[in-house]
C-alpha cells in the first residue's frame, strides 16, 4: 500500500512541471465546458515563459528537481520574479508557480505544495500610498480633484 505522506511518482523538474500545467491549461481551454478560455492559457504561457528564466542560487530554476523546491528557493524566486515589474505582474506569475505545483501535488510527484510555506512580502497599501499614487496616475493634484 503507497503512504499518503510519499509521493507515488519520481521527482521531475520544474520545467517538466510547468510543461505539465501548461498542458493541463490547454486541456481547460479546449473544454467548452470550462469556465477557461484561449486568452486564459495565453496569459499561463506568458507568465511560464517568465518563470523559466529564473535564476536561483546560480541554478537555473526549471532545472531543479520538485524535491529540492524549499521555501527559501521559493522566496528567492519570489524576489527574482519581482525585478522590474509591479507587484501585480509578479503575483500573477507567482500564483502560476504554485498552481503548477499544486497540480503536481494532486498528480502524485509532490506529497505537498512547498509554495505554500514561503513567506511572500506584500506591498504597503496604506491610504496614503494609494492616494499618491492615484495622484500620480491622474497627474493632478487632489486639489484639482477635489474641485472636479
Amino acid at each position: 500500500m503507497e503512504s499518503v505522506e510519499e509521493p507515488s511518482k519520481p521527482d521531475i523538474s520544474l520545467d517538466q512541471c510547468l510543461d505539465m500545467f501548461l498542458a493541463h491549461s490547454k486541456a481547460r481551454a479546449e473544454n467548452e465546458d470550462e469556465k477557461y478560455g484561449w486568452a486564459s492559457y495565453s496569459n499561463d504561457a506568458n507568465h511560464v515563459v517568465q518563470i523559466k528564466k529564473v535564476v536561483v542560487d546560480n541554478l537555473a530554476l526549471k532545472t531543479i528537481p520538485l524535491s529540492q523546491l524549499t521555501k527559501a528557493r521559493l522566496e528567492a524566486t519570489w524576489a527574482e520574479l519581482r525585478r522590474g515589474v509591479g507587484f501585480r505582474t509578479c503575483d500573477d506569475r507567482y500564483q502560476r508557480l504554485k498552481g503548477a505545483l499544486k497540480l503536481a501535488v494532486k498528480r502524485g510527484y509532490l506529497k505537498s505544495n512547498p509554495s505554500e510555506l514561503a513567506e511572500i512580502a506584500r506591498p504597503d497599501l496604506t491610504e496614503e500610498r494609494i492616494l499618491k499614487t492615484i495622484a500620480k496616475v491622474a497627474k493632478v493634484s487632489w486639489d484639482t480633484l477635489d474641485l472636479i
